[in-house]
């Protein structure tokens, strides 16, 4: 099982407010697992991104 740390994070009030529509529509099912895909998607586009520069 993979470990997790807890951080404490600040969000402009209508990202918050988009994130919550999304789990009340059923998309994630909560903020936490929301911002942990948004995380994971701009870590994997980081390292797309330095691989296609290293590509050059």
């Amino acid at each position: 099982m993979a470990t997790t740390v807890k951080i404490s994070v600040r969000l402009p009030s209508k990202v918050v407010e988009e994130i919550d529509r999304l789990v009340q529509s059923g998309v994630f099912s909560n903020r936490s697992y929301s911002i942990k895909e948004a995380v994971r998607h701009y870590l994997r586009e980081m390292r797309r991104e330095e691989l296609t520069e290293e590509e050059r």
